[in-house]
Formats: structure tokens, sequence, C-alpha cells
């Protein structure tokens, strides 16, 4: 017999007041339920009811039984619900491994929201670019990328990873442009490996796994983490050693002018393109902060409503000049915590972005609005010819090129967009792009946690 079946069956009849009605409402036969019953008099040796045409009633044996049987059905019911809610609510510390730039740029921007979805957990992190013993460094979870051992750890496979063949284009201005897999071997490659010297890069021939090119470089490292710092090094070095000639082209510019007399329109291109070049100089920068982690976000509460205003009213004014227009379409409350200076940025970049490529006699639209109560997005809509679906995934890559039908005349995609992008994933928010249904533009989504309504904005 199971005995706290039985008692669950014993304390329902009672409490419906008959046997059949305990069989309706189990659901179960009559027959089951006196059965039941039965067979837990003869357990306890004690009548336990007394069964007449219209009710039962209890035996003082009964009557114990049933207070105690209630209460150990209650406990139970509790034990359940205390375990349910472990088994729904993962709790302890997780020991996770990573390599360390993809623990870097893909995993440790995930932990916030994952903690707090499960407040119960901790996490270590060990970022490491080596194969870890999980059984001799306790580790719980590894994330590996490349081919899996023989092992008897229990994988699943997470995602590919594709790896493709780069170059700056100042390189390849200097050393040419490799047309084959096996022009490698003539060029100074980045060199990632768990040895020093050569390494070998593997290349799809048809969609397969095909050629193995051994290739070498004058620069070698076992950190790819390592391998990128040195590149963003470089990249902040170039940029500053820019600047310097720069400022010595606008003094020339400036004894130009003196000299030119009313002829003026030469100088003026000139000035245009130095203040190109240090517009892009000046980006280049801020890029170099952002994913060396030197930018930090200065939190302060900000009033997002008066800075789409601010950025709509300074591009309106110059998209005029051009034929095209900038209207606020619908606006909300919205107060975010963040950077003002680095979100103004964001802001303006888009809408500096759609006018460019938005038709003349258009409106570049810009919008606000809420998703509940914890966050807030801001819409920009251009009427140009949109981007092409592949491509837009790339678009906030840095100098991605989308075609010649959406850049021709706009001077390139450059890095706005990509600032952006890194802006607004410092501020724990989203960015995305898509195309309107029947080539009418493209729309930018910026998302943002939104403060709540009564959050003082200084």
């Amino acid at each position: 017999m199971d005995l706290l079946s039985a008692m669950t069956t014993f304390v329902r009849a009672v409490d419906a007041g008959s046997l059949s009605a305990a069989a309706r409402s189990l659901p179960s036969s009559l027959t089951s339920v006196s059965r039941q019953i039965s067979a837990l008099e003869q357990h306890f040796g004690t009548r336990l009811l007394l069964r007449t045409t219209r009710q039962l009633a209890l035996t003082e044996e009964g009557r114990i039984l049933y207070e105690r049987a209630k209460a150990i059905l209650g406990e139970v019911r509790e034990i359940e619900a205390a375990l349910s809610r472990d088994r729904h609510q993962p709790s302890g510390r997780i020991r996770v491994s990573s390599p360390s730039l993809m623990g870097q740029l893909v995993i440790a921007p995930l932990l916030a929201e994952f903690l707090r979805r499960y407040p119960a957990l901790s996490v270590d992190l060990l970022l490491v670019d080596r194969a870890v013993d999980m059984v001799e460094e306790d580790i719980h979870l590894a994330i590996r990328v490349g081919r899996l051992r023989d092992s008897q750890l229990v994988a699943r496979k997470l995602a590919d990873i594709r790896m493709i063949a780069c170059a700056s284009p100042a390189y390849l201005a200097q050393r040419g442009t490799p047309e084959t897999p096996g022009d490698l071997v003539h060029h100074d490659c980045l060199v990632f490996s768990d040895a020093p010297g050569s390494a070998e890069w593997r290349f799809a021939d048809d969609g397969k796994a095909g050629r193995k090119i051994r290739i070498s470089g004058r620069l070698w490292m076992n950190s790819l983490d390592a391998l990128v710092t040195a590149e963003r090094r470089l990249l902040r070095d170039i940029s500053h050693e820019l600047r310097s000639p720069l400022a010595r082209l606008n003094v020339a510019l400036g004894l130009g002018r003196q000299r030119a007399g009313h002829d003026q329109a030469a100088l003026d291109r000139i000035e245009r393109e130095a203040e190109r070049l240090n517009s892009l100089i000046g980006q280049l920068l801020m890029l170099a902060r952002m994913e060396s982690g030197v930018a930090t976000v200065v939190r302060e509460p900000i009033d997002l409503v008066a800075i789409v205003h601010d950025v709509v009213e300074d591009a309106a004014f110059e998209a005029k000049s051009r034929g095209r227009a900038v209207e606020i379409t619908e606006t909300c409350d919205a107060r975010v915590s963040g950077d003002p200076e680095l979100l103004h940025s964001a802001v303006e970049n888009v809408v500096r972005n759609a006018v460019r490529h938005t038709r003349e006699g258009t409106a570049v639209e810009v919008s606000m609005g809420r998703e509940g109560a914890a966050r807030v997005w801001i819409r920009v809509r251009d009427h140009g010819g949109g981007v092409p679906e592949g491509a837009l995934p790339n678009i906030f890559q840095p100098f991605y090129r989308v075609g010649d039908a959406r850049e021709r005349g706009t001077g390139g995609v450059g890095l706005g967009l990509t600032i952006v992008h890194r802006t607004i994933r410092l501020h724990d928010g989203t960015v995305r792009a898509v195309n309107v249904p029947g080539g009418g533009g493209l729309v930018v989504e910026l998302t943002l946690p939104a403060l709540p309504p009564s959050t003082t904005v200084l």
C-alpha cells in the first residue's frame, strides 16, 4: 500500500463527505477509494470511518489520523514547492573558462543580464588561451574553439566560427594584394599559435576544408587578446601622428588665404578635406578608446528628449541647405542613465547618416517610444535606397562599404555607425538596422534602459 496516497484519499473522503464524492474529485473509482480506506484501517489496526447511507462519521482514531494526515500532506506540498523552485531557480557558483578575447568580447558582456536573471548564482570567469584541465582546475564549464579532442567530457556545439584573411588598406598599398591563398607565404602575417614560428591557416575549397597554407610573420603571439591590443595601440599611435601634419596644414592654409586674394575656391576644398580628415582621426581615437576598454561611461540621469531635440534642430538647419528636412514624428518621456556627451554623439551620428542618404525633397523622421517601463527606443528613418539585406549585419563595422548605390556622393560609411554601436553597448543598450518594406529607406533603432519616471534629471 502507498501510505501517502491512501492518506490523501482518506482526507479527501472526509472533506467531500462521502466515498463517491471523493472518487469523483480525485478522480478515481468508488471501488478504489473504498479499498484504500480499508487498507488504511487494516494498516493502523483500527476503524477510522463509520459509514452510513448518507454520510461518513469519523471515529476518535479517525479524527486523530485526519488532523495529522492533513498536516503531513500540507508539509509534503510545501516540500514539493520548495524543491520545484530550486529546480527552476539555479543556485551556487559556476566556474567557467573561455579564450581571453572571446571572454572579453562575447561572454563578459552577457554576464550582467545572466546574473540578474539568476540572482542565486555566482560566476567565476577564467580567461586563458589554453585548454584547461577541467577536473584538476575545478572548471564546471569550458568554452573552447577548434576541434574537440577525444574526451570523456560532455560537449555541445554552440556555433561555427568563420575566420577571414584581411589586411589594412595601407598594408595592401605597400605590399600588394594577394590573389590566392598561396600568395600569403610572401606576406607578413600576424601569427597566433601555441608555439613560436610559423602556423597553418586553413582555407575552404568549394565549401570543404581544403588547402593548408603555412604562414609566417614578424609578430607572433599565443594570445589573440594581446594581438588585438597591439593592433589597437598601433591605431592610436597612427591617429596621433596624423594630427601633427594636419596642424601644420592649417597654418599653411591660413598663410595661403592671405596671398590668394579673391580666388579661394581651391583653398576652400583643401579646408573641407582637412576637416574631414581631422574628424576621421577623432573618430579613430574614440573607437580605439572604446575597443581598448579605456572609454568609461560617466553615469548620470539624462533627459533623452532634450538630446534628440537638440540634435534634430542642428541637423534640420544643415539639411535645409541640401533640400532635405529632419522632423520629430513621435516623442515620449524618456530618461536614461549614462554619459550625455557620448549619447549626444551617438544620436547625432545616426541622424546625420540618415540626412546623407535620404533623397532630396524628403525628410528624415525621428521618433521615440517606450517598451514598457524598462526600456526606451529612438528610431531614425531615411527615405533613401536602403541597404541590401545581406549587408545589414555589417553596417556597424568600421569602414564597411555597402555598395556604390548607397555610397556614391556620401563619403562612405566611415566610423560613425561603428561608434554608435559601441556607445550604445557601453550603455547596456542595443542597435539594429532594418529596411522599410518596398524600398522606403532604412530605419536605425537605438534601445536603452530607461530610468523610473520619478528619477531626478540634472
